[in-house]
């Protein structure tokens, strides 16, 4: 199984790569046949990762986003982000949620 945690991000412009309409994670799994792939944790900069899911604020839990196309693999992923307290979203497939949230779609990473 396969976690990608990547954006896809043309330096120095910062701005998202044009991947033709696909998400980044397909990209991913082109390169990894038969894998099990899931997105995840790609939305939120490692220097939040890293921190205290409740960071001592009481908003609650941070949210984290998955997508993919197994859902056993998904499960594995959804499972480990909460035991390090955060709390999942499954958006869907990697065709559909995936595009969601990766960089340059609606729900961009938001911790740059």
């Amino acid at each position: 199984m396969i976690v990608d945690a990547s954006n896809v991000i043309d330096f120095p412009s910062f701005k998202p790569n044009d991947l033709g309409g696909k998400p980044s994670t397909a990209v991913v799994a082109e390169h990894a046949p038969g894998a099990s792939v899931v997105t995840g944790f790609n939305h939120l900069g490692a220097n939040i990762l890293t921190r205290d899911a409740d960071d001592g604020r009481k908003y609650g839990a941070r949210t984290l986003f998955i997508s993919g196309n197994q859902g056993q693999a998904k499960e594995i992923v959804a499972n480990l982000m909460q035991k390090m307290g955060f709390a999942v979203i499954d958006v869907g497939t990697l065709s559909g949620g995936g595009l969601l949230y990766q960089f340059g779609g609606p729900f961009p990473p938001t911790a740059w």
